[in-house]
């Protein structure tokens, strides 16, 4: 929850297993929400990579992945099933996300995503909304992921 690895980087950290779906993978117009995030005007080209990941063979999280367009245009040669966006980004772009801001609620997942996630329609799911920003403070990426409700635990370290 408060770190900035990713799912395939916390998951292997674990000794877990991991895959990925790319359920959709294109450009399109940014949207109110996303463009308020990503500091952008609304139409404003991004690249919107839809995924369902797996740990050890189970569907375990949906996540829909916002970055600009104008950032990294090739990314969109790149095969994100068996591969790490952050690494990606870090790698072959120079963009690093260093900080970031995460929320996260409880939801009922609708039929669709709960169809995709092998649970019933209404079953439990942790919603986390995540900005992640490069070392100049400028927002890079905007996540929205679906975990599930029955098998998701977050850790969170407090300090005084």
């Amino acid at each position: 929850m408060q770190s900035l690895h990713g799912f395939h980087e916390d998951a292997s950290s674990r000794g877990q297993e991991t895959s990925t779906r790319v359920l959709d993978f294109k450009v399109i117009p940014a949207t109110g929400e996303v463009a308020s995030h990503l500091e952008l005007p609304e139409g404003e080209p991004v690249v919107m990579l839809n995924r369902l990941r797996f740990l050890s063979g189970d569907p375990e999280v949906l996540v829909v992945t916002y970055l600009p367009l104008q950032r990294c245009p090739a990314i969109l040669r790149e095969d994100f099933s068996n591969q790490s966006l952050y690494e990606v980004l870090d790698r072959k772009f120079g963009l690093r996300i260093v900080k970031g801001n995460r929320r996260i609620q409880a939801i009922a997942l609708n039929k669709v995503d709960a169809k995709l996630l092998g649970v019933k329609s209404g079953s439990p799911a942790l919603l986390l909304t995540s900005l992640g920003l490069l070392p100049d403070g400028s927002p890079l990426e905007y996540f929205v992921a679906k975990h599930r409700g029955d098998r998701s635990q977050f850790e969170v370290q407090l300090v005084r």
